[in-house]
């Protein structure tokens, strides 16, 4: 069963459970509301639709029948892995512990920064952050830089993708690691530029500036993409391209109303939905509603959050989003996303734990809503101290491409 990270805190009877969450979901207003699915294995697998074929009227004289079929996509979230070691000296621990117990109150402090670098990767984290390729195509590599890449593709675990070029049409397709097929093709034959390329599955894709005139005869080169984070892919590379508004304006656009309202427009699975923006942003938006109707009207978020509504649509706050787009001469530009906070259709994290929560249950003796830790002991061959080690096992996942959308490059200032 789903829960929140907000909702184990207040169903806990371990004291230092809820803690240890608490010290999470009272700093970041949209961590505390994702929806935690227990799944186990180093990755879980879902299937989501792309179409669904179609269904014509036909005459009276007719004589065939057409034919066409739905298509489902299958999509593997592979968790990721944070972890880290921390000691308190023996002298501390022994000689202020009748005070505060050093060892726990650096525990708290441990678990306040895994929330705060899990909310960061939420919003904008990203696997893939470069790529290399096996070789150049006939006359030159072809592909100069990946300007972007979305999420699902890890070459570690499924080796690496494919680029085809065939010469007659000047094409390009893409097969990413771990599809068999390729996708549709794409045609270079405007010349040099940024091209976005999908795969058999279409949330794998990748946007690439592709030197035309590299190409003269046909092939096929793999390419494999690294990372320097480790890092999962956030609701930012887990939004589909098409569900993405961009700036009209020669430097970003206004946040008005009506770009809400696009939004609403574009996000089809309708079950908890929350607006998510930057703090300047969401002012702007109460500044919104005050000169439209004198209040704001306001929203309790899951039980955890007193916030501002649109629509009846919350709005919550984080401030992970980056204030630095650009488009034209503007460099602090930003985003607002509309997603829905539902398990298995919406956006929701897998991780490591279970399907059910154990209201009795401590991290330090099993692995709860991802979370674990484990006593190190004395630290042999170093100083006099005693350790612990915080690990979380999880990824989060978009159950639908429907589910969440986003207007970018909005003026700040």
């Amino acid at each position: 069963m789903p829960q929140t990270l907000y909702d184990a805190m207040n169903q806990s009877q371990n004291g230092y459970t809820y803690e240890a969450f608490e010290t999470i979901v009272t700093s970041d207003e949209m961590f505390g509301v994702i929806p935690f699915v227990g799944k186990d294995g180093e990755g879980f697998t879902y299937s989501r639709e792309v179409s669904i074929g179609n269904f014509p009227f036909v005459s009276d004289d007719h004589t065939t029948v057409g034919e066409s079929s739905g298509k489902d996509e299958e999509i593997t979230v592979n968790k990721r892995e944070l972890v880290e070691d921390f000691y308190v000296r023996n002298f501390a621990q022994q000689n202020l512990s009748g005070q505060v117990n050093q060892l726990d109150s650096q525990t708290m402090k441990k678990f306040k920064k895994a929330g705060r670098t899990i909310a960061e990767a939420i919003v904008g984290g990203g696997f893939i952050t470069g790529f290399t390729m096996s070789d150049d195509f006939a006359g030159g590599p072809g592909i100069d830089a990946l300007v972007a890449a979305g999420a699902f593709m890890d070459s570690n675990r499924y080796g690496p993708g494919t680029i085809k070029y065939v010469n007659v049409g000047t094409l390009l397709s893409y097969r990413a690691p771990g599809d068999r097929a390729f996708g549709a093709t794409v045609s270079i034959a405007a010349g040099d530029g940024n091209y976005t390329l999908y795969s058999d599955n279409p949330s794998k894709w990748i946007t690439v500036t592709v030197d035309a005139s590299d190409f003269s005869a046909d092939g096929e080169r793999s390419i494999r993409f690294t990372s320097s984070t480790n890092s999962f892919d956030g609701l930012a590379t887990l939004i589909h391209p098409s569900q993405v508004r961009t700036a009209s304006g020669a430097n970003g656009d206004a946040l008005t109303f009506g770009v809400l309202d696009e939004l609403l427009d574009t996000v089809k699975v309708r079950e908890n939905l929350a607006f998510v923006m930057p703090d300047r942003l969401r002012n702007k938006v109460k500044s919104l509603l005050r000169a439209a109707g004198g209040t704001e009207p306001m929203d309790i978020m899951g039980g955890a959050f007193k916030v501002p509504t649109y629509d009846g649509i919350p709005i919550l706050k984080n401030d992970w989003i980056p204030k630095t787009e650009s488009k034209g001469t503007s460099t602090t530009l930003s985003s607002v996303y509309l997603a829905s906070f539902s398990a298995e259709e919406g956006f929701w994290m897998g991780a490591l734990g279970g399907s059910t929560f154990d209201v009795m249950a401590d991290p330090r003796d099993v692995t709860v809503m991802g979370f674990r830790l484990e006593d190190l002991g004395q630290i042999q061959g170093g100083p006099s101290a005693v350790g612990r080690r915080l690990m979380f096992f999880g990824a989060p996942a978009l159950g639908s491409t429907l589910a969440a959308a986003r207007a970018s490059q909005l003026i700040t200032a």
